[in-house]
């Protein structure tokens, strides 16, 4: 997924392109969407990733993402509205610890500095949170346009298997070890909560291949100090 990502902005960035819009392909946008993302982006210049108002393509009024910010306990990134109604909560325009890689403006001067999408987080998954990271940690900003508006139909290319399970725990490795305060700490506590959360949903089939998921990232990132 980032390396793929990687060749289509790179390609355009040497094409002479300002800002790309990185976008999934199961979404829907409004007409209107990348006028107010790049308007957004051009009154604040510091403004290096920007985020639409995301909804489900399946119920059209129902939120999937309004940005998203690190909650404390248990540490994880969290979006801000999922599972919601929209409302006027949802309507103000602000900053955003993260956002997710459903779809972003990318701005050209913020990607020389900081780089593009991180292929160790392969085939899939965090590699946007990462991604936001390195965006913060290289004081630009993140930004939540709620005027511009998407509908996505929610991951439905690894739905049904162990396969998500697996790839989300694998990647949330290194993205705890490069980004946490206290990375074994947090890292330990959130696989805990994820597997706790998942028993108790009646799933175990999705926590065990997610444990093994945290087992081959963990084996990777031994690998790679051992290097």
């Amino acid at each position: 997924f980032a390396g793929g990502a990687n060749v289509g902005l790179e390609r355009a960035f040497r094409q002479g392109a300002d800002y790309v819009l990185f976008i999934n392909n199961d979404t829907i946008l409004d007409r209107g969407m990348l006028t107010e993302l790049v308007q957004t982006a051009e009154e604040r210049p510091r403004a290096g990733l920007l985020t639409p108002k995301i909804y489900y393509l399946h119920d059209p009024t129902l939120i999937w993402a309004a940005g998203a910010y690190m909650a404390p306990f248990p540490p994880r990134v969290k979006m801000i509205g999922a599972g919601q109604r929209d409302d006027p909560r949802h309507d103000v325009l602000r900053r955003v610890d993260y956002a997710t890689g459903c779809a972003l403006l990318i701005r050209r001067e913020m990607a020389d500095k900081v780089g593009v999408f991180d292929p160790i987080y392969w085939p899939i998954y965090h590699e946007d949170y990462d991604y936001c990271a390195r965006v913060n940690r290289a004081g630009w900003e993140i930004w939540y346009v709620p005027a511009a508006r998407m509908w996505h139909k929610d991951s439905q290319s690894q739905r049904g298997s162990g396969t998500k399970a697996y790839n989300l725990g694998k990647n949330i490795v290194p993205f705890y070890l490069r980004h946490s305060r206290l990375p074994w700490l947090t890292l330990t506590m959130f696989v805990a909560w994820v597997m706790a959360r998942e028993v108790v949903k009646g799933q175990p089939r999705f926590a065990w291949w997610y444990l093994k998921g945290v087992r081959a990232g963990l084996a990777r990132q031994w690998r790679g100090a051992a290097e």
